[in-house]
């Protein structure tokens, strides 16, 4: 072995490494896989605890491990381990509502949503959503109501938080919206609110039943919520629970948007 390590220029070591490697070949012998240790190894638990929950996504748990510890890894690795220990499921296709800088906002509810405290009490609450279509600028508030006061004071905040007022703002069929008795009329919207929008100078538009096309950003908005479904179990008060919705509205502001491959923010 001596005299083939000479002849290699290489250690005694490594010639018979490499010549009890091209027996195995010859023999057909299966060669020995080395083990890369990942990124990922130290998390695996965290993220298979978070599996345990119905309907939560990769996102949701890559941006789970960043907010909570100290994994430095790629959103890849993330999503790949979960992609193996997960069932894919098929995605619906998304019609895209027309854009046009500073004519439409869009709002709705992600509704009656439950999670579960440290103490294993079951919180549910409502979230606010606001989204410009045309820059993906988004805004979401946690509430335990969905009242017309609510809303109004909701719509305030939005203002405040975006610097300024669409030419429109398209809302859901909600009931503090529209008249329950000018249902399928053109003019539906209820007197309060039309004298709010006079006042802060927009027009509420009520979106027709049955026409996921007139508010599919809000609506993908909606899905985007479901990244918080990572904290079950993270938090003990609701006030804490509102900070958590907080630091994920200024998270999804400050990436990049599909829609325009920018910065939401920019």
């Amino acid at each position: 072995m001596l005299g083939i390590a000479r002849q290699m220029g290489c250690d005694w070591r490594t010639a018979k490494k490499r010549y009890e490697l091209q027996l195995k070949l010859e023999n057909g012998q299966p060669l020995p896989i080395k083990e890369h240790k990942s990124l990922l190894d130290p998390y695996k638990n965290i993220i298979d605890a978070k599996l345990e929950i119905a309907g939560i996504t990769a996102s949701a748990i890559y941006h789970f491990l960043l907010d909570t510890t100290d994994y430095s890894g790629k959103y890849g690795l993330v999503r790949n381990y979960v992609k193996e220990h997960k069932d894919s499921k098929p995605k619906k296709a998304t019609i895209r509502v027309p854009k046009e800088p500073g004519k439409v906002g869009q709002v709705d509810w992600k509704e009656d949503m439950t999670l579960i405290n440290k103490h294993g009490e079951p919180i549910t609450f409502n979230i606010f959503l606001f989204t410009l279509p045309f820059s993906e600028r988004k805004y979401c508030k946690l509430t335990l109501d969905k009242k017309q006061d609510t809303v109004i004071n909701l719509l305030i905040y939005v203002i405040n938080d975006i610097g300024g007022v669409p030419r429109e703002i398209w809302f859901d069929n909600m009931l503090t919206i529209v008249d329950a008795s000018k249902m399928g009329k053109h003019d539906r919207v209820n007197e309060k609110i039309k004298q709010f929008a006079k006042d802060i100078g927009f027009t509420a538009v009520p979106c027709r039943p049955r026409r996921p096309q007139t508010k599919g950003s809000v609506e993908a908005f909606a899905k985007l919520c479901d990244r918080l479904i990572a904290y079950n179990h993270e938090f003990e008060t609701v006030e804490e629970l509102e900070k958590i919705v907080e630091r994920f509205n200024k998270e999804i502001n400050n990436e990049v948007s599909q829609a325009h491959n920018r910065v939401v923010n920019e």
